[in-house]
């Protein structure tokens, strides 16, 4: 049978549902091209933080001033800088769509409205194929309402959207009160695919320094969880809002699972981040199960067990807390620990 991965996610043609998440190596050129070799449909470039990219600029503008006056006749021993930061990322950008074929998709956060709109511009003249608008952050206003903290959310995306032709993809965290309405409230703003979820950094206590750690985590089995119960609830075959199932895909079973649920694509970090060449196992994978399911392409299968498709499953896709069936507990706690 002839297996055919190629699959559409907001109007980009990718030869596999499999997208590169956002990582530490996503702006390295050696990277992309072993990610494209081993047969990922796009990747994400390594995430432009607004506040990473002032802090640089201000060690920089530092070091400058260590030099400056050296004698009557110079000024600076080197010349001033004079743009924002986001410049070296769009000439990076540039110089990386010359080199790969697949899609890169760019994911970026900034700190004000304003600020949203210029990244947005100047990445897109840079050659990108789509925006990735990472919208995790904690709020810290006491006085501020939910309502409140979504609506200033939603304002950034549209003025995003409306300042660029490409298409913009939104990263959220799980953390909303109703988030398929805010799926919804995306979907108007002329959002074209939302990943699910983003992750946030690893909160804890170093007990021996008495010291707060706040670091970066892989995925571990299980994390999966939330992305497929919310893409197969929110799941709608006639809805132009692509989803993109992300955190706790570690195999191309995990991938698989999350298409059947709805989801046009996966993004993957954790499970290619020390092997980036496991790329093609989990493409493998993929084709190996829809050849011995007779699936011959994705859309074959994408969204066959979400709750629009199961009107039976209604009841699953919003059981949130273990209820007493009298099953016997010996069963009951076998098939959970399998």
């Amino acid at each position: 049978m002839n297996i055919d991965l190629s699959t559409n996610y907001m109007g980009l043609n990718l030869k596999s549902p499999l997208i590169i998440g956002a990582n530490p190596f996503t702006d390295k050129i050696d990277y992309l091209r072993i990610y494209e070799e081993a047969g990922a449909g796009a990747v994400v470039y390594k995430t432009i933080f607004q506040e990473q990219v002032e802090k640089d600029n201000l060690l920089f503008d530092e070091l400058m001033g260590e030099y400056g006056d050296r004698n009557a006749e110079m000024v600076t021993i080197a010349p001033e800088r004079e743009d924002t930061g986001i410049e070296d990322h769009v000439f990076k950008i540039t110089e990386i769509k010359k080199q790969i074929k697949i899609p890169l998709i760019v994911s970026f956060n900034c700190t004000n409205i304003k600020s949203w709109v210029e990244y947005a511009k100047a990445i897109e003249k840079s050659g990108a194929d789509a925006l990735q608008i990472n919208l995790l952050f904690v709020p810290h206003d006491l006085k501020k309402s939910s309502n409140e903290v979504e609506e200033e959310q939603l304002q950034i995306v549209k003025s995003v959207v409306e300042s660029v032709k490409i298409p913009v993809t939104v990263k959220i965290s799980p953390f909303y009160s109703n988030v398929n309405l805010f799926l919804d409230k995306l979907a108007e703003v002329n959002v074209k695919g939302v990943v699910l979820f983003g992750k946030f950094l690893n909160f804890d206590i170093n007990m021996n320094l008495n010291k707060i750690n706040a670091r970066p985590y892989l995925s571990h089995k299980g994390e999966n969880s939330n992305s497929l119960r919310t893409v197969g609830s929110y799941y709608k075959s006639e809805c132009n809002l692509s989803l993109v199932s992300n955190t706790g895909i570690l195999s191309g079973m995990d991938a698989v699972k999350n298409i059947l649920v709805g989801a046009s694509v996966v993004e993957m970090v954790s499970a290619i981040l020390l092997e980036p060449r496991k790329a093609s196992v989990i493409i493998d994978d993929i084709k190996n199960w829809m050849s011995k399911n007779n699936y011959s392409k994705i859309e074959d299968f994408k969204g066959l067990l979400s709750e629009e498709k199961n009107k039976d499953l209604k009841y699953t896709y919003n059981l949130v807390q273990y209820l007493d069936n009298k099953e016997n507990v010996s069963e009951l706690l076998k098939r959970i620990l399998i």
